[in-house]
């Protein structure tokens, strides 16, 4: 039973489309039921075929692990009994070392010791030098010399391999398979050899293969078909291995010809297999043996790992008879359906949209700045739910705007005070500087006689030059005033800046305070391009991260004060990294800088906005991120930007 009734009206309304879509289709289209049923009936064969295949496929894996298993094992087997040899060939090296024997007298005792072990498993003994010739062979009274001795090509690669790594395996072909091992005696270049033939291996494997085509053989005659074809597989000789059909088994299909097109099977199944995977051909029926005129559909795919080919066939006729049914079935139904379904879809349609998009209008206007929508539906059903959930979450943003306002306010206001005091240390020396100037020229006013042309002139000298002084001064407490005004502006529109313009903006505002408290400023830009931005409210980014810094060096009394800029651009993104020494915050405090009215400064000095709100700028207004990390005795504020 479902619970929700909204899923119920939309479960009901899926049943009656599906129902009304079923009479259209075959009303309006049946023409195409034969194609849809001759699709469907693909789609059952591909799954047939795809699950022999898969079938096929982990068998062989398993095959395929097994032979490696085996191969393994026998190499180990090989390597430890070359330490029988080895064992030898060290001793007598060892008297020829010691000047007992001679290296000759040493080589052929060596050689005459190794000829007389015996190796089980027809294996054998040998050694040879880097020129493949067979110095030394171990064989008992029914043994033969192995073949791969003959195959000089073969030795020759061996010994080559052997001698870069020391140790090396091969397998050998001919009328036997033939693992060989050769490890390499480095005081005499010469290479002693074990060999033994892994037949055996190739039985089991064989063995392997015949359960394989007995457990499909068993899939395919248990497939329940509608059809009257029959699977089969059959091999890259062109025999029927497995098959429905015990009469085929074993037939080859290079021998069995298509009379319209005279062709064999092999050749024309086979083609196909490695390009279309599906044939349409003419073929005769069991019981009309005699005419090759009845439609037949083939389905066949190939195996690169076993080379197999397995295959599907149905008769068009079959599938034609079924689509032919299933008409007759609903085709008298079809036409009520269809009516039904269109005046219920729509009935039902229209009510159940009509307060979704009402909900949908309302959420646009709230997504243009309208916050005073409500909405008025109310059902019992998910939609009334929705409908009181979307008016709580207007309500909750539009509270979460005006505190975020009144936080703005607050930081903005506390920005103020800060920017006073910026603006008395920008202007104490200009105004220090224009005093000095007027007690100059009063002293000069009294110092020349001015009734006197040469005293006038010179007076009127120094004062041109301490106006211009003066003037210049006043300029640039002028420019100083609409430098902070500006700062004060909103901005309602990106603009495109170079990404240290802000930063040299904030260090012109602040300079003076930080010089005042000889604060020294590194900057380090590695990267300077154009970045769109809301320029004033990245300058107060800055200017609130450098003001923290100047106050901690401030409070907590560091000697030599210093903060550390820099700019660098990764794949997608431009960081601003801005570090002091000022000793860094404590770990429990780190997680919560970022939080409103949080402030780790003495309690007179510090809202807790200005970081809170500076996280806002960065990530609400330009979607980047600022993060804070502890560094070595201080701590590093990054400003990631998203290109």
């Amino acid at each position: 039973m479902i619970k929700s009734k909204i899923l119920q009206k939309t479960m009901l309304l899926m049943a009656v489309l599906i129902s009304g879509y079923i009479g259209a289709v075959l009303i309006h289209a049946f023409p195409k039921v034969n194609n849809k049923v001759t699709q469907l009936e693909k789609i059952n064969i591909e799954e047939v075929l795809n699950k022999i295949v898969s079938i096929s496929e982990i068998v062989y894996q398993h095959l395929d692990e097994f032979e490696n298993e085996a191969i393994n094992s026998r190499q180990k087997m090989l390597q430890n009994a070359s330490l029988l040899p080895a064992s030898v060939f060290e001793d007598y090296y060892a008297k020829k070392t010691l000047q007992d024997l001679n290296e000759n007298e040493a080589k052929k005792q060596v050689y005459s010791k190794l000829s007389g072990l015996k190796y089980p498993n027809n294996g054998h003994f040998f050694v040879i030098n880097q020129d493949a010739n067979i110095l030394a062979l171990s064989l008992n009274k029914t043994q033969k010399s192995p073949s791969f001795l003959n195959d000089t090509a073969f030795l020759l690669q061996l010994t080559k391999e052997a001698k870069e790594k020391k140790e090396a395996f091969g397998r050998h072909v001919d009328t036997l398979e033939t693992l060989v091992y050769l490890k390499w005696f480095q005081p005499w270049n010469l290479f002693i050899g074990v060999d033994e033939p892994i037949d055996e291996i190739s039985h089991v494997i064989e063995q392997k293969k015949h359960e394989l085509f007995e457990k499909l053989n068993t899939i395919i005659k248990s497939l329940n078909r509608v059809n009257v074809g029959q699977s089969f597989i059959f091999d890259k000789q062109g025999y029927v291995i497995v098959t429905q059909d015990t009469y085929m088994l074993d037939h080859n299909l290079k021998t069995i010809y298509n009379p319209n097109t005279q062709k064999n099977l092999y050749d024309t199944f086979t083609q196909t297999a490695h390009t279309s995977k599906i044939l349409h051909f003419k073929w005769n029926k069991p019981e009309d043996t005699e005419h090759y005129r009845y439609e037949k559909i083939l389905w066949i795919d190939y195996i690169p790992k076993l080379q197999w080919y397995v295959a599907t066939t149905a008769y068009v006729e079959e599938l034609e008879i079924m689509s032919n049914k299933l008409q007759k079935i609903i085709a008298s139904l079809g036409i009520i359906v269809l009516i039904i379904a269109l005046i219920i879809s729509y009935i039902f349609f229209k009510k159940l949209l009509q307060p979704i998009s009402t909900l949908s209008e309302m959420a646009n206007s709230a997504t243009k700045g309208d916050y005073s929508v409500r909405s008025s539906i109310k059902s019992n059903d998910e939609i009334g739910e929705l409908s009181k959930n979307f008016n709580t979450m207007i309500e909750t943003i539009e509270s979460n705007i005006k505190k975020e306002k009144q936080m703005m306010e607050q930081s903005r206001l506390a920005q103020m005070g800060e920017m006073m005091s910026m603006i008395a240390h920008q202007w104490r020396q200009p105004l220090g500087a224009i005093g000095s100037a007027t007690t100059f020229i009063k002293i000069q006013s009294e110092k020349y006689h001015l009734e006197k042309t040469d005293d006038r002139f010179l007076f009127l000298s120094a004062l041109n030059k301490k106006l211009a002084s003066i003037e210049e001064y006043v300029h640039f407490l002028s420019t100083t005033i609409d430098d902070f005004r500006t700062f004060f502006k909103q901005n309602t529109e990106k603009e495109l800046v170079l990404l240290t313009t802000p930063v040299e903006k904030a260090l012109q505002m602040i300079e003076a305070s930080l010089i005042s408290k000889n604060i020294k400023v590194l900057k380090h830009y590695q990267c300077n391009h154009p970045i769109e931005v809301y320029k004033n409210e990245l300058v107060q980014v800055i200017l609130n991260i450098l003001k923290n810094s100047e106050d901690n060096f401030v409070e907590k009394n560091i000697s030599q004060p210093c903060i550390t800029i820099s700019t660098q651009k990764n794949d997608h993104t431009y960081t601003i990294g801005i570090e002091d020494n000022g000793g860094g915050i404590l770990e429990e405090f780190l997680p919560k800088i970022f939080e409103p009215y949080f402030s780790t400064k003495l309690e007179k000095n510090g809202t807790g906005l200005g970081l809170y709100m500076s996280k806002v700028i960065i990530e609400e207004h330009h979607q980047g991120k600022l993060n804070a990390t502890d560094v070595q005795n201080g701590i590093l504020f990054e400003i990631i930007l998203y290109i």
